[in-house]
């Protein structure tokens, strides 16, 4: 499985759209969240190291 290096957060009022990405930019996961799941989600992702 590829590691996510990138996640693109679309943010809106009630619905959040998060898309990850692998370091060659192929999708590996769209995830629809409400504010509530947001910070929970977050917490869950591997901090990647500053290049």
């Amino acid at each position: 499985m590829s590691e996510v290096t990138t996640i693109g957060l679309d943010i809106a009022k009630n619905v959040f759209h998060a898309h990850g990405a692998d370091e060659g930019g192929r999708g590996l996961f769209p995830k629809h969240l409400t504010r509530a799941k947001l910070q929970a989600f977050s917490a869950t992702q591997r901090a990647a190291p500053w290049r």
